[in-house]
C-alpha cells in the first residue's frame, strides 16, 4: 500500500519512569503502511539506541540494590563501590552475552593505590529481566559519564486511522520527496 523506507527518530532528556535519558535513538526500517482495516504502520526490524547518564544509572542500580553505587568516569571506566567501603571501588567492563550481562573486574583501588585484577579474575553474572514485546537486547558500551545499550524489536505494528495516515504523509511530504498514498475502494 505504502513503501516509506527508513526513518530514523531521536529525542533528547527523555523523562522515563523518573529518570532522566540522555537520548533515545530509533531506527524504523522497511516502514510501510499495510493494508488492513484499519490501515497498519509496520517497520521490522526496529534498532533502539538509549544513552543513560550515570548518575541515573547510580539512582537505578540503588533502587535494586541499596548497598551499592556505581559511576562512569569522564574516561569511560565503570566503577563499582561498596557502602562499606568509602576508600576504594573496583572498575569493571561490562559485556552482554544474550540475556545476561556479565561484570568483569579490571582493577581494583585502594585510597590512592590500584592493583589490576588477573585476567583470570571471573566475572559477576546478572541476569536480565526479559524485555516487553519481545525487545532483544543487543550491545552495552561506555562513554565518558554514559552508558550506551541497544536493543532490536524484530516487528513493531501499529494500527493507524486513515486521518492519521494523511496527516502523516503530509508532514513526511515536506521534508523529503512527495509521498502518495493510494487507497483501495
Amino acid at each position: 500500500m505504502g513503501h516509506i523506507g527508513t526513518v530514523n527518530i531521536t529525542a533528547h532528556k527523555v523523562n522515563w519512569a523518573g529518570t532522566v535519558l540522555n537520548s533515545i535513538s530509533t531506527k524504523l526500517n522497511n516502514l510501510h503502511v499495510r493494508p488492513s482495516v484499519p490501515p497498519m504502520l509496520v517497520a521490522a526490524p526496529v534498532e533502539l539506541s538509549v544513552e543513560i547518564p550515570s548518575t541515573a544509572l547510580d539512582e537505578l542500580i540503588r533502587g535494586v540494590e541499596p548497598r551499592v553505587s556505581t559511576e562512569i568516569g569522564d574516561d569511560g571506566v565503570a566503577r563499582i563501590r561498596l557502602s562499606r567501603f568509602r576508600s576504594g571501588y573496583i572498575e569493571v567492563d561490562p559485556q552482554l552475552h544474550g540475556n545476561t550481562l556479565w561484570i568483569k573486574p579490571r582493577g581494583l583501588t585502594l585510597g590512592s593505590a590500584r592493583v589490576p585484577v588477573p585476567g583470570l579474575a571471573p566475572a559477576y553474572p546478572v541476569r536480565l529481566p526479559e524485555l516487553p514485546y519481545g525487545v532483544t537486547l543487543t550491545s552495552v558500551e561506555l562513554g565518558p559519564g554514559v552508558v550506551r545499550v541497544g536493543a532490536t524489536l524484530r516487528e513493531w505494528q501499529f494500527d493507524v486511522p486513515r486521518a492519521v495516515l494523511d496527516e502523516l504523509m503530509n508532514q513526511l511530504s515536506v521534508v523529503g520527496r512527495p509521498l502518495d498514498v493510494i487507497w483501495p475502494g
